[in-house]
């Protein structure tokens, strides 16, 4: 009988010691899962804060005298030519580097990369034969799409393309037509400087 008690003590001793070995393994597990669980949470983190921290400024191209900019991030350097003689509208006179070094007749005072014309929110709208359209730049603005015209304060924007091609290759042509192109595309992104 004291043989069958010990037998019975030596299976309740190994049984504890399994159930022990299977808590401490649980625990370990449970305990090296949150650690891997940790490390890829704080991996994550860095990661998209050095993505945060690399993000490069939003660049803007700025019309100072009117005190708007659009957002701009294109290959093109663009540039201007302000023609205000107090009555509306004020025009800005478009080019770029690249258009006015393709070939020497284009430039921005001619306004070969495109015309921004500026009204105050009021102002009737004269078409391009010249005729009074009897609209008020708001109104004729509600006629176009979006992204035909600019809105910032009291001021509407349009454009106007250029009246012919100012060089004569088909490399200037080119690069004309994708600066016309890009002065267009900005129109809808015009916004007041913040003060």
């Amino acid at each position: 009988m004291k043989k069958n008690q010990k037998g019975i003590a030596l299976i309740e001793t190994l049984l504890i010691i399994l159930i022990l070995v299977i808590i401490g393994f649980g625990g370990y597990y449970v305990w090296h899962t949150q650690k891997q669980t940790d490390k890829i949470l704080n991996q994550a983190a860095a990661t998209s804060q050095k993505t945060t921290a690399t993000k490069p400024a939003q660049k803007y191209f700025t019309i100072k005298e009117w005190g708007v900019r659009a957002a701009y991030n294109g290959k093109f350097t663009l540039n201007y030519t302000i023609q205000d003689n107090g009555t509306e509208p004020a025009l800005a006179l478009f080019s770029s580097k690249q258009l006015e070094a393709s070939d020497s007749a284009c430039s921005a005072n001619n306004g070969d990369g495109g015309i921004v014309q500026r009204y105050r929110s009021t102002d009737e709208i004269f078409l391009e034969d010249g005729t009074d359209s009897k609209q008020s730049a708001a109104d004729f603005a509600n006629t176009l799409n979006k992204s035909d015209y600019g809105h910032a304060g009291n001021y509407y924007y349009f454009f106007k393309g250029p009246q012919a091609q100012c060089g004569v290759s088909q490399n200037s042509g080119d690069i004309q037509t994708q600066t016309v192109g890009t002065v267009k595309s900005l129109l809808a992104k015009l916004q007041a400087i913040p003060q």
